[in-house]
């Protein structure tokens, strides 16, 4: 509760503090009250927009900025800010103009706007104009790492593996830190795998994780254990509570989402491109939308007057205006990132939330939402984990574990091991789709995932590649799921068998449960 009587500068601080404390929500409401104090706070504005997307409010975020730069409209880095954020929206075209302005302003280093401009283009498939902005970047300062990793990318793209090893090789001498130094040891791994030189590939792959952990941020997430509720979700006497909850009712409105789910890299991206073919579904692209009703739900069962003794147990006691809170508070996450038209449909139109992690979370979508549908991604263990270590991903509690192969196997097992205890036990709908059943016989298994969220058949979806390669998509796989679906990535593990020892042996047991050979 603000008092109404705390002075700007007394909130500020208290927005700083809760910044300091990995707390955006709470600084978020400290700067809105700011700004009803001093509307025309530019750098509140600018707070604000930098805490709203640490939420995954990305249009809060971009519209926060806006007024940031309206009101200092020569303030050459926030507009560089602004256009960043653009980009991440996918709104190309004013995140170049507003890239230009900045470097007309007199940036700093308009350098990295010019890098920025090159990776637009990349994205908007305009490699000619890619190439202008990075030669503009390298000019302003030669042996710029990211322009000649974006070099590299480009030589990549055009069949020239030469040129874009030789561009790697020179970002790599130039990148000033562990993540830079990473996100290039990875390319160049890429670049192994296109020359089918296995044990280079993952030397360079394993090389890139090793210099990644050595970073702050790594070592900070390393440190932090895996959020151990999740494991209490499927605890003793887990299959009455389901049940209960199953038979819950709502008069509140508000509809079911879809849960689209499943191990990192085992294909969720393309399914939910396969779904958004479809004209009445919308899909979100993994946000944190259930991390604050978490948080709610465990304040809220923290005041029970006596502490339940287990997860379980304080969940099922949540009275209904409890869960009524919830659900509007899902809901009004998920229509940040999709848009209050949804909303307004009333249900009629159906989101799918798309979030590998979020099958730690399908037990409390049970309790919330007991008309869900929970879409659960299979890939054969060896292909998913090894895709997870060849990836340049951010790094999280989860994927900072994917760095070694130990830790990668644990993480699996925990996490796959923990939807396979708590399947049985759910009264919500849900549906296992193995990924190599779904690109070897696609058709066949693209109706069976239509008609299970009760959608008519659109010969559309037959396409989703081409409709994919007109969003954006801002995850690893946005490249592979704008081509036609096909069977490359399947047994990809073989050619690297003689490292994964360790991994293969943890993962073992998933391979009879979702029915895998060895």
């Amino acid at each position: 509760m603000i008092h109404p009587d705390t002075s700007a500068n007394e909130l500020r601080s208290l927005a700083r503090g809760a910044m300091a404390q990995q707390d955006p929500h709470t600084a978020i409401l400290l700067l809105r009250r700011i700004l009803e104090l001093e509307p025309r706070s530019a750098a509140d504005w600018y707070d604000l927009a930098m805490a709203c997307m640490k939420t995954d409010d990305v249009s809060g975020g971009v519209e926060a900025m806006r007024k940031a730069v309206a009101l200092q409209p020569k303030n050459a880095a926030a507009q560089q800010q602004y256009a960043n954020m653009l980009s991440a929206t996918g709104a190309f075209a004013q995140a170049l103009a507003t890239h230009r302005r900045a470097i007309t302003l007199g940036l700093n280093n308009p350098e990295a706007s010019w890098v920025e401009v090159g990776r637009i283009h990349v994205r908007m498939r305009q490699p000619k104009l890619a190439r202008q902005a990075v030669e503009k970047a390298l000019a302003i300062k030669p042996g710029l790492w990211a322009g000649h990793d974006l070099l590299g990318d480009l030589a990549l793209q055009e069949g020239d593996l030469d040129e874009a090893q030789r561009q790697y090789e020179t970002a790599l001498a130039g990148a000033p830190d562990p993540l830079q130094k990473a996100t290039v040891a990875h390319a160049i791994g890429s670049l192994h795998e296109k020359r089918k030189e296995w044990d280079e590939a993952f030397a360079a792959h394993d090389r890139a994780n090793r210099v990644k952990a050595t970073s702050d941020v790594a070592r900070f997430l390393l440190r932090q254990g895996l959020p151990p509720h999740y494991s209490e979700f499927h605890g003793e006497g887990a299959g009455e509570y389901y049940g209960r909850w199953g038979a819950q009712t709502y008069d509140d409105g508000l509809p079911a989402p879809i849960a689209l789910v499943g191990f990192p890299r085992s294909g969720t991206t393309m399914v939910e491109q396969v779904l958004a073919a479809l004209p009445n579904v919308r899909t979100t692209d993994e946000h944190t939308f259930m991390t604050p009703v978490s948080e709610r739900a465990r304040s809220i069962v923290r005041q029970f007057p006596e502490t339940p003794t287990t997860v379980l147990e304080g969940i099922d006691k949540l009275s209904p205006g409890n869960l009524s809170e919830l659900r509007q508070l899902y809901w009004s996450e998920v229509w940040k990132v999709v848009g209050t038209d949804v909303r307004d449909e009333g249900g009629s139109v159906k989101v799918v939330d798309k979030h590998p992690l979020r099958i730690l979370d399908v037990g409390m979508l049970n309790r919330l939402f007991p008309r869900t549908k929970v879409i659960v991604m299979i890939r054969d263990p060896r292909d998913c984990c090894l895709s997870a270590f060849f990836q340049d991903l951010g790094l999280t509690p989860v994927s900072a574990r994917f760095l070694r192969l130990e830790t990668l196997g644990d993480v699996y097992a925990t996490i796959m091991g923990f939807w396979t205890s708590i399947r049985e036990h759910l009264s919500i709908e849900w549906i296992e789709v193995r990924y190599e059943d779904f690109v070897s016989d696609f058709e066949a298994n693209a109706r069976r995932l239509v008609e299970f969220v009760g959608e008519p058949w659109d010969d559309r979806v037959l396409e989703f590649h081409k409709k994919a390669a007109k969003r954006t998509i801002n995850t690893p796989s946005y490249e592979a799921v704008t081509q036609k679906v096909n069977t490359r990535a399947v047994g990809k593990w073989a050619n690297y068998e003689s490292h994964l020892g360790p991994l293969v042996e943890r993962v073992r047991p998933f391979l009879e449960a979702f029915g895998y050979e060895e």
